[in-house]
């Protein structure tokens, strides 16, 4: 997927596509934050305990130590993944 934007700080990146997805992993999807910690299941777990709806743990090929998913209110999108 082209990216119209691309920003790495430390533990966290936002990318933006070049044209919003309209299909696919992730439908209408304009902006994707990505944060890394060391302990993937170990967040999840806390961030279920703390009323925070958290997808499942998944383990495609770019994460292979797991990532999830959480939607704030408003609908952004939160990746977290393993450092």
């Amino acid at each position: 997927m082209p990216w119209r934007a691309f920003c790495a700080i430390k533990r966290l990146q936002i990318a933006c596509p070049a044209h919003g997805v309209s299909s696919g992993r992730w439908p209408g999807l304009a902006v994707l934050f990505y944060i890394y910690c060391d302990d993937v299941e170990g967040l999840r777990n806390h961030l279920l305990a703390s009323g925070v709806k958290a997808g499942p743990i998944q383990t495609p090929f770019y994460a292979p130590s797991g990532e999830f998913r959480i939607e704030d209110p408003d609908g952004y999108v939160i990746m977290v993944t393993h450092t």
